[in-house]
């Protein structure tokens, strides 16, 4: 799959990612959003794989640095039983990753490769819990990923991820049922009070149909 990037530039890794993270990447550079807010949407997805106990604390420029640098000495996710243990792999430093060279890859390089990267990981690992269908609200919803939202987000998947199964289904507007808004709304109302405990009620409830289609 080709995948042009906003300044119009190409980046041929892409290619090379798992197809979940490639579909996730697809996705929100199809919005042609700036690269600040696409970090800021990686860096959130960032933090919530470090809320999991995924990995640690590091910013999506530098995993997509190390992906970039690790494909080069083919460190390849296809040569690996999972994705878990090729991320595993580069967050190590046993194979030679050199900081002083990611400076020289351009930052959309770094971003798209990264988001790519950790999204296939968190799909992978949480196979059972529509992982995937969350993060491509990254493209219609920008606004929803932030570290705070994703700490949240974090506690609903570890206590089974009920919860984040009715919040995709409203978000991407493909069940009003009164039972899955009634529940993802009352879920999100939580966060959004918990990111913020001075909102009322009201003020929380119309940042939650903010995000709805």
């Amino acid at each position: 799959m080709d995948i042009s990037i906003n300044n119009g530039s190409f980046i041929p890794q892409i290619q090379e990612l798992p197809l979940n993270g490639k579909d996730v990447v697809n996705a929100i550079e199809t919005v042609k959003m700036a690269i600040g807010i696409v970090k800021e949407i990686g860096n959130a997805i960032m933090e919530l794989a470090k809320e999991l106990g995924l990995i640690p604390n590091m910013e999506v420029e530098e995993l997509g640095a190390r992906v970039i640098q690790g494909l080069e000495k083919g460190i390849r996710p296809e040569d690996f039983a999972t994705t878990e243990e090729w991320v595993n792999k580069l967050m190590q430093d046993d194979w030679g990753y050199d900081p002083e060279k990611s400076e020289t890859l351009s930052q959309e390089e770094k971003v798209y490769m990264g988001i790519g990267t950790i999204a296939a990981y968190l799909v992978d690992k949480f196979e059972q819990l529509p992982i995937k269908d969350f993060l491509l609200l990254a493209s219609t919803n920008p606004a929803l990923f932030t570290g705070e939202r994703m700490v949240a987000i974090s506690e609903l998947i570890i206590v089974g991820g009920r919860a984040l199964g009715y919040i995709v289904k409203y978000l991407s507007g493909n069940n009003k049922s009164r039972e899955t808004v009634e529940l993802a709304t009352d879920t999100l109302i939580e966060i959004e009070k918990k990111i913020n405990p001075e909102l009322d009620d009201n003020e929380a409830y119309k940042m939650v149909l903010s995000y709805s289609k």
